[in-house]
C-alpha cells in the first residue's frame, strides 16, 4: 500500500503540468499532498515562473511560500537563476532577495564561478522551506555543480540574518564538504564575525573553540579569523578553550601565537580561567609554554586562589610544584571555603597557620566564622593560636558564638578558648552576646559549663540550675 501510495505521487508529479495548465492543483490536492507531489517534480526556469505567477492569485502568500520552497529548478545559465529569484522577490516580497540579485548580477560572481569551471548546462536548485528560504542548487548532471551559487547565496543572507547558530551549522558544513574557498568567502563576508544574540557576543571562531572543533578553529584562523578577537566580555579563543578543557585548540592557538597571558575586562587570564574551572592538563601546558602563575585578576585572585576556592587539589598542587607564591590568603580562603584536604596540604608546604589577611582575620576565625568544625579542629592540632584577636579585638570564638556555630563554639572551648572573654566595645560576655542573638543552644551549654554573666541575678539563676 505504501509503495502503491508513492508511486501515485510520482505519476502526480510527471503530469503537474497538467492540473497548473487547468488551474486545478490546489482544488484538487491539499498542501501535505502538493508537498509530496513536488518531491518528483523538476520545473524548467519557465515553468517555474509561470508556477508562481498562478499560483499566487489561488494561494495565501505563506501557503504559496510552503510550496514554492520545496520545488526542483532546472536551468541552463546563471540568467535564469537570477529570473528565479526575482520572481520569488516580487511574489513572495522576499525583499532580502534584492541583495542576492544584485550580488548574483555582479561580474565578481560571474567571475568567481567561471574560475571554478561552472558549465551552463543541466542544472537544478531546491529552494527549502526549512533552511530559510534560502536557494539550494543539486546538478542534475553529475558533472557540473552551481553549489558555490547556492554557498554565496547562503552567505548573503546570513550576513542580513545575523544568527550566529545557523552561520555555526553552515561553516561546519562547508568544512565537511571541504569547501575551504567557500569558508573564506564567509570570512571576508564578515560572517566569523557576527556576535550571537546573548550578553557575551560569542563568534563562531569562540564557538568552535567551546566545542572542540578544531578543525574548524583552524579553518577559520587560516580564512583570516582573528585569533584575538574579544567578544563583548572581552573573552579572547584561548580563553574560551581555556574555560572548557580544550586541549588540543588550546595547543593549537599557542603554537600560532595567540597571547597566553591576554586578560579580559576583570583582568582574568587563560591560566586563571582554566585553573579555577579545575582543567589540570590546560593548566600544565599553559605553564610549560610560559604562562604567568603570579596573574591576577581584578580582585586580586591568582591563578591559585581560584583554584582554591574551586577546590582542585591537584591544580593545587600542581601550581605551588611549579613556583606558584602561596601567600597570606591561601590558607585564608581555603579555611574560609572548608576544604579540609586544602588547608592540611598548604600547612605541609609551608602556610602559616597564623598569616592574617583583611582586618587581620587569622585561618582560625574564618573557619570559626564560617562554621568549618573540621577545619577547626585541624587548625587547632597544628597549634593555631585560639584567642588570636582581629583589628576589632574579635577572636575565634566571639565570632563562632556570634554566627550561632554551637559545635565550633564547642571545639574552641574544650581547645582552651576564654569561656569569660568579653567583647571589646560594651564588654558583654559571651553569655549576653548568645543571648541577644537568639542562640538558645550556646547559652545553654554556656551555661552548662558555668560561663559567667557577669550579673547576681543570673548567677543565684545559674545555681539553681
Amino acid at each position: 500500500m505504501e509503495n502503491e501510495l508513492y508511486q501515485n505521487y510520482e505519476y502526480m508529479g510527471a503530469h503537474v503540468k497538467d492540473y497548473l495548465i487547468d488551474n486545478k492543483l490546489f482544488s484538487l490536492f491539499e498542501m501535505d499532498e502538493i508537498e509530496k507531489i513536488f518531491d518528483y517534480v523538476t520545473f524548467t526556469a519557465d515553468d517555474y515562473i509561470s508556477f508562481l505567477e498562478q499560483s499566487q492569485n489561488e494561494t495565501p502568500t505563506e501557503q504559496l511560500a510552503i510550496i514554492a520552497l520545496k520545488v526542483n529548478v532546472s536551468m541552463n545559465n546563471n540568467q535564469e537563476a537570477i529570473s528565479i529569484l526575482k520572481s520569488l522577490r516580487n511574489i513572495l516580497n522576499l525583499k532580502f532577495i534584492d541583495s542576492l540579485i544584485t550580488f548574483l548580477s555582479s561580474n565578481s560572481t560571474i567571475t568567481y564561478l567561471k574560475t571554478r569551471n561552472t558549465s551552463n548546462i543541466g542544472q537544478s536548485f531546491k529552494l527549502n522551506k526549512s533552511s530559510g528560504a534560502i536557494p539550494t542548487f543539486n546538478s542534475i548532471q553529475p558533472h557540473v555543480s552551481l553549489t558555490p551559487i547556492y554557498d554565496l547565496t547562503k552567505i548573503k543572507i546570513f550576513r542580513s540574518t545575523k544568527n550566529n547558530n545557523k552561520i555555526y551549522k553552515f561553516l561546519e558544513e562547508l568544512l565537511e564538504q571541504g569547501k575551504q574557498d567557500m569558508i573564506k568567502e564567509a570570512c571576508e563576508e564578515g560572517l566569523a564575525e557576527i556576535p550571537d544574540l546573548s550578553n557575551t557576543g560569542k563568534n563562531v571562531l569562540h564557538q568552535a573553540c567551546e566545542k572542540g572543533n578544531l578543525k574548524l578553529v583552524k579553518s577559520l584562523i587560516e580564512c583570516g579569523c582573528n585569533k584575538e578577537f574579544n567578544n563583548s566580555i572581552t573573552l579572547t579563543p584561548l580563553m574560551t578553550a581555556s574555560i572548557k578543557g580544550q586541549l588540543e585548540i588550546v595547543k593549537y592557538l599557542c603554537s600560532i601565537g595567540a597571547n597566553i597571558d591576554a586578560r579580559n575586562k576583570s583582568n582574568y587570564t587563560p591560566l586563571i580561567f582554566a585553573a579555577g574551572e579545575g582543567h589540570l592538563e590546560v593548566v600544565k601546558y599553559l605553564i610549560s609554554v610560559g604562562a604567568n602563575v603570579e596573574a591576577k585578576t581584578y580582585f586580586d585572585n591568582t591563578p591559585l586562589i581560584e583554584a582554591i576556592q574551586k577546590n582542585h587539589i591537584e591544580i593545587v598542587k600542581y601550581l605551588i610544584t611549579n613556583g606558584a607564591k602561596i601567600g597570606s590568603s591561601s590558607l585564608i580562603v581555603a579555611s574560609k571555603k572548608g576544604y579540609l584536604e586544602i588547608v592540611r596540604y598548604l600547612i605541609s608546604v609551608g602556610a602559616d597557620k597564623e598569616a592574617i589577611y583583611s582586618n587581620n582575620f587569622t585561618p582560625l576565625m574564618v573557619a570559626s566564622m564560617n562554621n568549618r568544625p573540621e577545619v577547626v579542629r585541624y587548625l587547632i592540632s597544628v597549634g593555631a593560636n585560639v584567642e588570636a584577636k582581629d583589628k576589632s579585638q574579635g577572636t575565634p570564638l566571639i565570632y563562632a558564638l556570634i554566627q550561632g556555630h554551637l559545635e565550633v563554639v564547642k571545639c574552641l572551648i574544650t581547645a582552651g578558648a576564654n569561656k569569660e572573654t568579653r567583647d571589646r566595645r560594651d564588654q558583654k560576655t559571651l553569655l549576653i552576646l548568645a543571648s541577644e542573638h537568639g542562640h538558645f543552644e550556646i547559652v545553654k551549654y554556656l551555661i552548662s559549663i558555668g560561663s559567667d554573666i557577669g550579673c547576681p541575678k543570673v548567677r543565684l539563676a545559674q545555681r539553681s540550675i
